[in-house]
């Protein structure tokens, strides 16, 4: 593979993670159980079990979300360039025998 597929594999891979992070850890396991005990609580129909199941998962949000987001980064690790993700060369500084005695 050349090095721009694996830069643009390496990118998708990480935009997928981090939206798919935001969309499980933030939506549906924080923002969906809040938004069902409000309304259960509302409508006088908020049960013990339905209490404990969301709470669970409000808790759990951060933790689920990080994984996918690691998981994710491994994937997208495995397609990046050793010397960063940029599919061009990094320009080095080359540094003068002067330079390294302290003299300019």
């Amino acid at each position: 593979m050349t090095k721009n597929v694996k830069f643009v594999l390496a990118t998708l891979l990480s935009v997928a993670g981090t939206l798919m992070m935001v969309y499980v850890g933030g939506w549906l396991l924080f923002v969906s159980p809040l938004l069902s005990l409000y309304q259960h609580f509302m409508n006088h129909s908020l049960t013990g079990k339905l209490l404990l199941v969301d709470l669970i998962k409000i808790f759990f949000a951060a933790t689920a979300g990080g994984a996918i987001w690691c998981i994710f980064d491994i994937a997208a690790g495995y397609f990046r360039d050793d010397k960063g993700d940029a599919p061009w060369p990094k320009k080095e500084k080359h540094e003068t025998a002067e330079e390294e005695d302290g003299n300019p």
